[in-house]
């Protein structure tokens, strides 16, 4: 009887959330066209590619600073002492720091920054050319 009531009541709730929802709104045209614009799969990519272009603009400018790196290593040990029924305590240490200047390489490195510099550009021009043309093409096909 417990297990009946439970299953009554639960369709009785999902009828009751079925017939609640709302109509779905309508569409006119230019709604269409600017949902469409913002979800376009080729800005969508051209704002990643453009994103993609600062980073390794960053990373090709970070190149040109030099390089450190450090390590520490710290070890403790303890032995007893056989002889003397006492204990030995070994403290040892090592340090090291490394550091590291690219000084000359046929200039790869100012080419590679120039053409992440010009490929951010070319970014942004895709950016903004990509919504335009397609404004452009839907409002050409649609006789406005």
């Amino acid at each position: 009887m417990k297990l009946q009531t439970t299953l009554l009541s639960f369709l009785l709730i999902i009828a009751t959330s079925l017939s609640a929802q709302d109509k779905p709104q309508q569409w006119d045209l230019t709604t269409c066209i600017n949902y469409a614009l913002k979800n376009n799969i080729q800005v969508q990519q051209s704002k990643i590619t453009l994103e993609q272009s600062t980073v390794n603009t960053k990373q090709a400018k970070a190149q040109l600073f030099p390089n450190l790196s450090g390590s520490i290593n710290q070890s403790f040990s303890n032995y007893p002492l056989i002889s003397s029924g006492g204990v030995a305590n070994v403290y040892t240490g090592s340090y090291a720091l490394n550091s590291s200047l690219l000084l000359f390489d046929g200039g790869k490195t100012e080419k590679n920054i120039r053409e992440q510099k010009l490929l951010v550009v070319k970014g942004k021009i895709i950016t903004v050319l990509v919504p335009a043309k397609l404004n452009a093409v839907l409002k050409r096909n649609l006789g406005e």
